[in-house]
């Protein structure tokens, strides 16, 4: 009985710190959004790590404005998909995708544009994430619905007319 309790009181302990890590970064983010007021105006910029030449950007606060109005959003994306329970939660992955294409051509020296064709990058993506979040839907209802399994497969093999499976799936 001990061992349980120590177990459940790590368990609980870690749970809390994971929590307090959470609503520290959602605390400070707004300020991440900020943080470009930190970085000089010039083109060049030489740290201890090296040189960074803002080109296209023509200034060093503007690319790391650009870069930090990226991060930021994914960042928070990121920590709803892990901590969501809803059914739903891989819908969130189309976003999270769009903001990693973006921050891709913002490092990508040859793009001239960026958050112009991320869209057409992240449609395969799309492709796949749609059927999933439906299907986890109509398996979730289908369960509160008490229907069984073997049903809910014939209903899928059923041949319809795309314009009765659009009614069906919004009038039903």
């Amino acid at each position: 009985m001990i061992k349980q309790n120590n177990k459940s009181e790590k368990d609980q302990s870690r749970h809390q710190l994971t929590g307090s890590i959470i609503a520290a970064i959602l605390i400070v983010s707004p300020y991440l959004l900020y943080i470009y007021k930190g970085f000089p105006v010039e083109q060049t910029w030489e740290t201890f790590l090296g040189v960074y030449d803002s080109r296209a950007w023509q200034s060093t606060q503007t690319s790391a404005w650009i870069l930090f109005g990226k991060l930021v959003p994914l960042l928070l994306l990121t920590i709803w998909f892990f901590t969501c329970k809803h059914w739903w939660y891989h819908a969130i992955i189309v976003p999270i995708v769009v903001y990693c294409f973006q921050i891709f051509s913002f490092f990508n020296d040859d793009m001239q544009f960026i958050d112009v064709e991320e869209i057409y990058w992240v449609f395969p993506i799309m492709l796949f994430i749609a059927p999933l979040v439906y299907l986890t839907r109509a398996k979730l209802f289908n369960k509160m619905r008490g229907d069984d399994l073997i049903s809910f497969e014939a209903d899928l093999g059923r041949k319809r007319s795309v314009w009765n499976q659009i009614k069906e799936l919004f009038i039903e």
